[in-house]
């Protein structure tokens, strides 16, 4: 049973996990565009869309910090990072390395039905791209990464054999892709 810390008088409980929810919550407005790169996050505001405290707020924001998706500027508050074009093609670079081998693994055991699902979201992705539009393509991105085809071999951050490189030797892959 969740325990939940002790509120000053007159106020509701926090319950131990607010902090993280918020946090998965402005990550995820982030990632959809909500908030743009430079936009500043001011605390109240947030407070007000998310329903917590100033305390719940700045310590949501200090971990986003440290994730790397939010910065602090002196006597300016909190922003949204912005990502150089050299830090997208290093990200871009080493996702490349890390899901070229998991999609080679998904595409010898694909069906013919998740293929044709697969074949269908790449060309909505090219329409969203020669459309303009980036938060549709990063949704259908988002829904591709998550796609049962994919999912089986998604390497464990956990897994000791996953971080060192040979996930093939991780049980919980094994167990998954006998499905």
């Amino acid at each position: 049973m969740p325990v939940t810390r002790q509120a000053p008088p007159g106020t509701r409980p926090v319950p131990p996990d607010a902090r993280l929810a918020v946090v998965a919550a402005v990550r995820t407005d982030i990632m959809r565009g909500e908030y743009a790169p430079g936009q500043r996050l001011i605390e109240a505001d947030l407070c007000a869309r998310y329903r917590t405290s100033r305390f719940i707020v700045r310590s949501a924001l200090q971990e986003l910090s440290a994730q790397g998706l939010v910065e602090f500027q002196r006597n300016r508050g909190a922003r949204v990072r912005e990502i150089s074009l050299g830090e997208a093609i290093e990200i871009t670079e080493v996702r490349k390395l890390l899901e070229g081998p998991q999609a080679a693994r998904a595409a010898r055991r694909v069906t013919r039905a998740e293929a044709t699902a697969l074949r269908a979201m790449v060309t909505d992705m090219r329409a969203a791209v020669s459309g303009g539009e980036p938060l549709r393509y990063s949704d259908l991105n988002a829904s591709s990464s998550a796609s049962s085809v994919t999912r089986p071999y998604a390497i464990s951050s956990r897994c000791p054999w996953c971080r060192a490189g040979r996930p093939s030797r991780c049980r919980s892959t094994k167990r998954s892709s006998r499905r």
